[in-house]
């Protein structure tokens, strides 16, 4: 058995292995990896496939932003008399405010509800893949679960700010 030195080079170890080999009782053929490179190479695949899981949930996430953004600034657009009534009535820019931003928080737990059992279904197909996480891990889902909050509260704002600056004379004119 031929084992490597402390300051043997991979190339002194190849040489090595090859006089091993090169004794009339054996006629094997020896090549000499590093194991880091043999490392790499083995989960190359297993980090293309995390890094894309990434990018893709990335990009799901953008979408969720854009849709549900437009979600409700469609709704605001459309219940602007409602709003300006509101206003005229009394109801402050920060209540409109908060009843926008409320309404888009309960989409998000609808979806949330939705979501997270499909999800926990679903990483049971992938369960073979994952490296020691569960298929049910609850410190995954309600991360993933905060993010969407964070997301939907993003998508949020600029409806909420938008419906929180109606005017109730012009919003009532419109109609």
């Amino acid at each position: 058995i031929v084992r490597r030195r402390p300051g043997m080079t991979p190339a002194a170890l190849v040489g090595a292995l090859r006089g091993f080999a090169g004794r009339p009782e054996t006629k094997a053929e020896f090549t000499a990896i590093e194991y880091e490179t043999h490392f790499s190479d083995m989960i190359r695949q297993d980090r293309l496939l995390a890094i894309l899981a990434a990018v893709f949930g990335a990009l799901g996430a953008g979408l969720a932003l854009i849709g549900l953004y437009g979600a409700m600034a469609y709704t605001v657009s459309r219940r602007t008399a409602e709003l300006g009534i509101r206003m005229a009535l009394g109801g402050s820019p920060s209540q409109i405010a908060r009843m926008v931003v409320r309404e888009t928080a309960a989409l998000a737990a609808l979806g949330l509800v939705i979501g997270v059992p499909l999800g926990v279904l679903a990483s049971r197909l992938v369960a073979a893949r994952l490296y020691q996480v569960r298929p049910f891990d609850p410190l995954a889902i309600a991360a993933v679960a905060l993010v969407m909050m964070t997301v939907s509260l993003a998508a949020a704002l600029v409806p909420a700010w938008r419906a929180a600056r109606v005017d109730p004379a012009v919003a009532l004119r419109a109609e």
